[in-house]
């Protein structure tokens, strides 16, 4: 397992170096390019780079922002297109395409800021914002206000025209002197901060990778200690180190006295899960920050840290929120039965029972409430990134759907609500045995949703929440055996009863049976007179779950202490009057005609 992790680290390490070497060669691009014309220039590359286009509808239109290097500028606006082979959102896209291009050709061909300039006019009585003919640049028109973009911002088109033009002057003048700056400093400062970030996240990762032994060195030591509470494990081959002190872990469980082995073993889990992804968040961040601090690589920085450093985030909270609740409500939950034992100290076997029942509730709610926001976050990262659409959007169009939805999955909200009130009212838990209609069992399970009961033959019967409208709980708190006997008529029905309550003191005083029994069994009396007997009843209050295993004991000693008294256990008895015929024949021994008439 080490080696594997080993030459995944080393994988890491390779695409690590790959990316930061590409991301220099970006740097050392421009001035080669520079003085290579027949190749493509990199502003091209970055064209091509750079993030999709998004478009949105407002109101009857479609609108989008246009960027450049990344930096939202401004918002235009278009009709919806009505070609059948193109979307309704081409032609706001294709404007955006338009000036983006022609923005980042003057990026390409300007040298000096400062001599930049953009100007309002009109052309074919329209109101554009134009560069000028000056040194490097050609006449050229850069946007062309339209009667939608006016409608949209709420503006005239010549104020509307002024703000973009001081917009597009500024940003133009901005990016053209960051291409400057990189080529006139990029051996002392651009690549000097390259090769410091570089160290830096190496730096990082070596922690991260000393963390990583020194949490595992502390996953022996718990291990170590699971071993030694359990009866029936073998100790580890090789014993661990006996301090734990090396990185503060003794002063976290000193914070947290009460937490179990087992809990702490989760803790040094979620640490170690913690470090291993720190290590690629390091180096897949560092890579999106490296790419986005050159400005011809940018556009890639902003695609790799988008997309895949969001899912990793998302990811990284969805397992941090799952292992933080988990662990919250298992020490909650450990300190509530701690506390309530002490207010009731004889229902403490009561309290450990709905403990299991809500730590499972509960840690399935996290977990579902955790995947579902994951879900929808990933969802909606993924539309707006690849079909520029988020699920805000989506969300507002499926109203009626939502309703459907609601009226389908009636049944499972009647059986959340249904768990959440049996949980509430402490109907039953883990480990009761429980009749439901006609189905009898112990509970194995119980979320808000369903509950899983064990029959007698060892069937496996899941039985929906919103079902159970009438429980019987055979062990909540206490259990009783009612046992009944039937004594013969013949037998002294009073030295049957004192034999029964001997019997039952007795046990009552064994120490085996005595932790099981929780007062001295109560001979009720003589219950019923019927043909087959005298019925005797018998109550024995037990301990929950016990009530079986004390009832069979009982019922065998009761047997063998009749049979040393004679006392015979009752037999069903019937009573047949015969009538005989004889005085209906003759002398002769012939029917007459009385019995002849009558048959």
């Amino acid at each position: 397992m080490k080696g594997k992790i080993k030459r995944f680290y080393r994988v890491i390490q390779w695409f690590a170096i790959g990316v930061i070497a590409a991301g220099i060669v970006a740097g050392w691009a421009v001035p080669a390019i520079a003085q290579i014309g027949p190749l493509p220039q990199l502003d091209d590359f970055n064209r091509v780079t750079q993030t999709r286009i998004k478009a949105k509808p407002c109101g009857n239109l479609f609108c989008a922002t246009v960027t450049l290097d990344n930096r939202d500028l401004f918002e235009i606006a278009a009709s919806p297109t009505i070609e059948a082979d193109q979307s309704q959102s081409f032609a706001v896209k294709r404007r955006v395409e338009y000036i983006e291009t022609i923005l980042m050709s003057i990026v390409a061909s300007v040298d000096d800021p400062e001599t930049l300039q953009i100007q309002v006019g009109t052309r074919n009585n329209e109101t554009v914002v134009y560069a000028p003919e000056q040194p490097q640049l050609q006449d050229q028109v850069i946007v062309t206000v339209t009667q939608f973009d006016s409608l949209y911002h709420g503006k005239p088109k010549k104020a509307l025209a002024k703000e973009w033009r001081d917009i597009i002057r500024e940003q133009l003048r901005r990016s053209i002197a960051e291409r400057q700056t990189f080529q006139e400093y990029f051996w002392n400062r651009k690549l000097p901060f390259t090769l410091l970030f570089l160290m830096l996240m190496a730096g990082s990762s070596w922690l991260l990778l000393r963390a990583q032994k020194l949490i595992r060195r502390e996953a022996e030591l718990v291990q170590s200690r699971l071993f030694s509470d359990s009866d029936t494990a073998e100790p580890p081959a090789e014993p661990p180190p006996e301090s734990s002190s090396e990185w503060g872990f003794s002063h976290l469980w000193n914070r947290l006295p009460r937490i179990l082995p087992a809990q702490q073993k989760q803790i040094v889990q979620f640490l170690r899960q913690v470090a291993q992804w720190g290590q690629i968040f390091i180096w897949l961040g560092g890579f999106a920050y490296l790419l986005y601090y050159y400005p011809e690589t940018r556009a890639i920085g902003v695609a790799l840290g988008e997309v895949p450093l969001a899912l990793l985030v998302y990811y990284l909270i969805v397992v941090a929120a799952i292992k933080i609740s988990h662990f919250a409500i298992e020490y909650y939950l450990q300190d509530w039965v701690e506390q309530s034992t002490l207010k009731y100290p004889n229902s403490r076997q009561r309290f450990l029972s709905r403990q299991t029942t809500y730590t499972d509730a509960l840690k399935g709610l996290a977990s579902f409430i955790s995947y579902l926001i994951g879900f929808i976050l990933t969802l909606n990262t993924l539309l707006s990134s690849i079909f520029n659409t988020p699920l805000t959007e989506i969300l507002t169009g499926v109203g009626v759907i939502g309703f459907a939805l609601t009226y389908v999955f009636q049944s499972a909200i009647k059986d959340v609500l249904s768990g959440c009130l049996i949980l509430w009212s402490d109907q039953y838990a883990v480990g009761d045995v429980i009749g439901v209609a006609d189905k009898v069992g112990l509970v194995e399970y119980i979320n808000l949703y369903i509950t899983q009961i064990r029959s007698p033959d060892g069937n496996l019967i899941t039985i929906p929440n919103g079902s159970i409208s009438v429980v019987e709980n055979l062990t909540k708190n206490w259990s009783r055996v009612n046992f009944t006997i039937e004594v013969a008529y013949d037998s002294d029905i009073r030295k049957a009863m004192q034999i029964i309550k001997d019997v039952g003191e007795k046990m009552f005083r064994e120490p085996p049976w005595h932790h099981l029994i929780l007062e001295s069994p109560q001979v009720l009396g003589v219950d019923a007179v019927s043909h087959a007997g005298m019925l005797v009843r018998v109550w024995i209050t037990t301990k929950p779950l016990k009530q079986w295993e004390v009832g069979r004991e009982f019922r065998c000693r009761v047997k063998e202490a009749f049979d040393r008294e004679g006392i015979r256990i009752g037999i069903p008895q019937q009573t047949i009057w015969h009538q005989s015929y004889h005085h209906l024949l003759d002398g002769n021994g012939h029917k007459g005609e009385e019995f002849s008439a009558s048959h």
